[in-house]
């Protein structure tokens, strides 16, 4: 931007090194203040003030823009025509073809609770449809044990069979220490149901073990009694915050993500390493998957170090999934907790 203020029968113009003053006015003016874009290579005269734009840039001595040949890719990574590059950039880019990287031939563990991105060893139920794992039923006895669920098109849809286990929780009567187990079973992902903020770890590294590494089947959920002294039991966010608190305090380790469930509602958040997405109905998944770790992202955006890269994940993931609304998508940066979903919720 250059700022010319028209006084008189000079002009002075205003850059970062100071003011300048060029006398090429043929007439008075009133004061006048413009913000104004020379271009370099227009050639008429202004009919005004008599003075070439050419002319007027030269003498305000504008850096000259690089010649073609030395433009190139910023950094190597692509595909350009993408948009998709980190965004952290070099200050001298090499010149040159840009690159696409494999992706990442490993990922850092995925969560002990089942979340879609692994197996679901916890619970033995089918493949297909929202099972519901009922522990105490006060209000209604009959509805303890394990059963099929197909309310609320929750036989075909993962969230509406997570919204299920708080659903039965309160028929039950919201009672303590009673619990629902929601598990979907095309990608064997799960939540709890009941009271208080659990959870869930595959051991602790720096304090009490095992070592890193060593603990991929010997996770567990527990009660946080933590959390709950501290506000957990009965405030969602205090509950989920614990999972980043918890995951740093136990060495920030690929191998040992922390999941925190507050209960009452369901909710969870994980905290660990890696750029994690989370996707319904996309075609680009292998089945039964609906959680996966972006190794791409990894590869060639650094999304498993740059949030925002990672977050910007969930608008591409969906266009390559159809673009369907019905079907959002998530993108989790697990070291922040960050999360974004496309297109957002109304």
């Amino acid at each position: 931007m250059l700022y010319i203020i028209l006084e008189k029968k000079d002009i002075y113009l205003q850059r970062e090194d100071g003011w300048t003053t060029l006398s090429c006015l043929t007439r008075p003016k009133r004061y006048l203040l413009l913000e104004v874009r020379i271009s370099m290579t227009l050639q008429t005269p202004t009919s005004d003030y008599g003075v070439l734009p050419r002319t007027l840039a030269n003498d305000v001595g504008f850096v000259q823009a690089l010649p073609p040949s030395e433009y190139g890719c910023k950094v190597r990574v692509g595909p350009v025509h993408l948009n998709r590059v980190p965004a952290t950039l070099s200050s001298n880019p090499a010149t040159g073809p840009c690159t696409t990287k494999a992706p990442l031939t490993t990922s850092p563990a995925p969560a002990y609770l089942p979340d879609g991105a692994r197996n679901n060893n916890l619970y033995n139920v089918s493949d297909s449809g929202c099972w519901l794992v009922v522990s105490k039923c006060t209000a209604h006895p009959n509805a303890t044990g394990t059963h099929r669920d197909t309310h609320a098109h929750s036989d075909d849809n993962e969230t509406a069979c997570f919204q299920r286990a708080v659903h039965q929780w309160h028929d039950c009567g919201s009672h303590d220490n009673e619990q629902v187990v929601a598990i979907y079973g095309p990608s064997g992902a799960m939540t709890l149901a009941g009271d208080g903020c659990f959870m869930s770890i595959y051991g602790c590294p720096n304090h009490g073990g095992p070592a890193d590494g060593h603990s991929l089947t010997t996770g567990s959920i527990n009660r946080d009694t933590y959390a709950e002294s501290h506000g957990g039991a009965h405030n969602e966010e205090s509950c989920l915050s614990r999972a980043q608190g918890q995951w740093v305090y136990c060495g920030s380790f690929a191998n040992h993500p922390v999941t925190s469930i507050y209960r009452p509602t369901g909710a969870l958040r994980t905290s660990g390493a890696g750029c994690w997405i989370h996707a319904q109905q996309c075609n680009m998944i292998p089945k039964p998957r609906s959680m996966f770790y972006d190794a791409w992202g990894a590869a060639n955006l650094h999304t498993d170090d740059v949030e925002d890269a990672c977050l910007r994940q969930a608008v591409y993931y969906w266009k390559k999934c159809g673009s369907d609304p019905a079907y959002p998508v998530t993108a989790y940066f697990r070291p922040s907790t960050a999360s974004r979903t496309y297109p957002a919720a109304a």
